[in-house]
């Protein structure tokens, strides 16, 4: 099962809002909640975090779902994964050794914040 949120800037300044969400859980029909439904596309084709290759929703929409992460980053509406079952598929807290993350995800503290 994937769990992917999508974010709209709010009205406070670094304040965002969930305004839909999609679960895709293997080939079932996807459960899709929120104000705004009209964001998920399942007619959109993105490229697949596993092999680089575009792929459709009914291609596989498992990976599709979690391939959406990619295709929605933009200013006014961003995709994230909030949960996968198979995090070995997805980009999921997956790090090269060498590479410093820049990205706290929400509820997550920066280490300097530990302190």
């Amino acid at each position: 099962m994937v769990h992917v949120e999508f974010w709209r800037p709010g009205s406070k300044i670094g304040r965002s809002e969930c305004v839909a969400t999609l679960t895709q859980d293997g080939r079932q029909q996807p459960l899709i909640t929120g104000q705004e439904l009209q964001v998920v596309d399942l007619e959109r084709v993105v490229l697949s975090v596993l092999t680089g290759k575009a792929i459709r929703w009914e291609d596989d929409p498992e990976e599709w779902t979690r391939s959406l992460a990619g295709s929605y980053r933009s200013a006014y509406l961003l995709a994230e994964v909030a949960h996968d079952d198979d995090p070995g598929r997805s980009e999921i807290d997956q790090q090269a050794p060498d590479e410093r993350r820049l990205v706290v995800r929400r509820g997550e503290r920066r280490d300097s914040e530990n302190v």
